[in-house]
């Protein structure tokens, strides 16, 4: 039978094994911060990130060159990495270089009825978006972070061109799958 005394030390045992326990999770949490003190965050994403990448360097330009029509394929070359999409959607898809603070990306926009409409940006070195995977840049040390972020529809494009939208929004896919050809890319599973 518990007595109140006995009930009085487990109460004050349950308070010091709790006030331990928030302490040790302070504790955890301060180091992760000293931990990642040297990482320049593009956003915040959660567990689509892989932290553990140096993504302090300094990145080479990322330009565009050849556009190339391969068959039924668009042959994408950049200073980065060489990607293709369906033919099928050469008219309608619009490829532009970007520079961030941190990194570098490719933003693919519907390009209808005079109007450009962004689809997703392929971002290099970023922290923001969902993980793709990571490549390795020639003259560079380290394999860097390749992170997708997705765009919603714009609510000016005409609903008739929504289904394009989500079709040229597919063919990230096709991307993914020219990216894996690229010997210095490494998927992220």
């Amino acid at each position: 039978m518990m007595t109140k005394s006995n009930s009085a030390r487990l109460n004050i045992i349950l308070s010091v094994c709790c006030v331990v326990l928030v302490l040790v999770i302070v504790a955890m949490a301060m180091a992760m911060d000293r931990a990642n003190e040297g990482d320049v965050s593009g956003g915040s994403v959660g567990d689509n990130v892989n932290f553990d990448t140096p993504q302090k360097i300094k990145l080479p330009e990322l330009t565009v060159g050849a556009i190339e029509e391969r068959g039924d394929v668009v042959v994408v070359t950049t200073s980065y990495c060489t990607l293709k999409y369906p033919f099928a959607f050469v008219d309608l898809m619009k490829i532009e270089p970007i520079v961030q603070d941190v990194g570098a990306g490719l933003d693919f926009s519907l390009e209808v009825e005079g109007r450009k409409s962004k689809v997703f940006t392929l971002l290099f070195g970023s922290k923001e978006g969902a993980l793709v995977g990571r490549i390795k840049l020639d003259g560079q040390a380290e394999a860097i972070d390749v992170t997708v972020v997705f765009y919603e529809v714009d609510a000016e494009l005409n609903p008739s061109l929504h289904t394009t939208f989500y079709a040229v929004q597919e063919t990230f896919n096709d991307i993914v799958n020219s990216l894996c050809e690229n010997t210095n890319f490494i998927v992220e599973k």
